[in-house]
């Protein structure tokens, strides 16, 4: 038994933890999440290098690279909620109340 199956199973956790905080705006759980992840799949690569083990981790990191696409698509989601937010204050007037009761304070 090789230690594959457990890399895996972390960056498969990593993944939905950072594709959770992406989805949620929450970028410096990202960035923290991503650093892990990205360590964790550059382990597997070296694992990679040897020949017993090469099939193995190949197959785990077809895997992870599914997961990238996974977070890739939760920032974009957490971008454009953001960007709705943000649009829908500066629609509402709030933004402009409170930007000119701050310039006469």
């Amino acid at each position: 038994m090789t230690a594959i199956p457990a890399l895996l199973t972390d960056i498969e956790s990593l993944s939905g933890m950072t594709a959770h905080a992406a989805a949620g705006g929450d970028w410096t759980a990202v960035e923290r999440y991503e650093t892990v992840r990205l360590a964790l799949v550059k382990t597997l690569s070296g694992l990679a290098a040897d020949p017993v083990l090469r099939a193995e981790a190949l197959s785990a990191l077809r895997q992870a690279e599914s997961h990238s696409v996974t977070i890739g698509h939760a920032i974009d989601v957490g971008r454009r909620a953001h960007e709705r937010s943000a649009q829908a204050l500066r629609q509402s007037g709030t933004a402009r109340r409170l930007y000119g009761k701050a310039r006469t304070a």
